[in-house]
């Protein structure tokens, strides 16, 4: 039987492009000839925020320009990507957007201030980073194995908190459930940092939270990590297995492309991409994600682009299709 969850929310690889294109390009196009505006559809000194600074310094670097970073949180990125989605597609406006903002929300909500599949062009994908399964120190659950016989013990549902319905570290926590056939209890927080204090103190028994916010933890001997969702494992935790290690096809990254208003001129649509492409490639722009728990794109055709959203769109559709997961406002 399906469970059905409204939640009324008040708030609101691939072929790179040749570095001749963007030499002659460069040449024939003034573009940019005043700053661009990158949009951030989170608050300032998270993981997209500081994703979206590496992205504009090194964009800035290759096409002699400003990327000035406008952070415009809200309502899960809805604000921001309504922003970009109604401005000139001249290439001035851009939009750091999140696997939330191109594919959840569509999935999610049946009514939304915009259509990332008629009012969107992604550029380039950005980056990506795994989910760390965390687990109190006090916790018996020791390793990955352990925690899916106690999911599957179902005397007592296992409880996962997350910072809300529908967001990514959510849905990891069903797809876990899905996967192992299995209830858990999922607590919705505000925020990561009162989610993460109750797991932290035993009140919750799992998480699904980004690096940056676990690892200090789990490097302190607070938390355990027991597993990574993303398909292999990370450098940063070399000892700690894939869920995919167990529950083959198992995959919940949170996602990021460099993404314009629909209709850009090709001959800025094509500097943009040659320009990030070549990010993308450089040792400094791979670096400075690294730093930050963040792993790097690869350089992707358009083709490849829309394939890989296309799988994401059907995963997560999937998903919540079958839980019958909806959002309003």
């Amino acid at each position: 039987m399906h469970r059905r969850r409204v939640i009324r929310d008040m708030t609101f690889g691939g072929l790179a492009l040749t570095g001749t294109l963007g030499s002659s390009i460069a040449q024939t196009d003034p573009y940019p000839e005043r700053p661009v505006m990158l949009v951030v559809p989170f608050t300032p000194g998270g993981t997209t925020d500081v994703l979206a600074r590496v992205v504009g310094e090194n964009l800035g670097k290759r096409m002699g320009g400003s990327f000035l970073i406008d952070n415009k949180p809200g309502a899960n990125t809805i604000i921001g990507a309504q922003l970009v989605a109604k401005a000139r597609p001249d290439g001035y406006t851009l939009l750091i957007a999140a696997g939330s903002t191109m594919v959840l929300n569509p999935l999610l909500r049946k009514q939304l201030s915009y259509n990332p599949e008629r009012e969107f062009d992604i550029i380039a994908l950005t980056g990506d980073i795994p989910l760390v399964a965390v687990v109190p120190a006090t916790s018996p659950i020791r390793n990955l194995d352990d925690l899916i016989a106690r999911v599957k013990d179902k005397r007592t549902p296992l409880t996962y908190a997350s910072v809300g319905v529908g967001s990514t570290l959510h849905l990891a926590g069903e797809l876990f459930e899905d996967f192992t056939g299995s209830p858990m209890t999922h607590v919705a927080y505000k925020g990561s940092v009162p989610a993460i204090t109750d797991v932290v103190g035993g009140r919750v028994d799992l998480m699904f939270d980004s690096p940056t916010t676990a690892l200090p933890h789990v490097q302190s001997g607070r938390l355990r990590a027991v597993a990574v969702t993303s398909a292999t494992r990370q450098s940063y935790l070399p000892d700690v297995p894939a869920v995919a290690e167990k529950i083959p096809n198992y995959l919940a990254i949170v996602w990021y492309g460099l993404v314009a208003p629909k209709g850009l001129p090709a001959a800025v649509r094509d500097k943009l991409k040659s320009a990030m492409d070549a990010s993308l490639a450089s040792a400094e722009y791979q670096t400075s994600l690294t730093r930050a728990y963040i792993s790097p794109a690869p350089v992707l055709s358009p083709e490849k682009i829309a394939e890989f959203v296309g799988a994401e769109r059907k995963r997560w559709g999937d998903l919540i299709g079958k839980l019958n997961i909806q959002m309003e406002g």
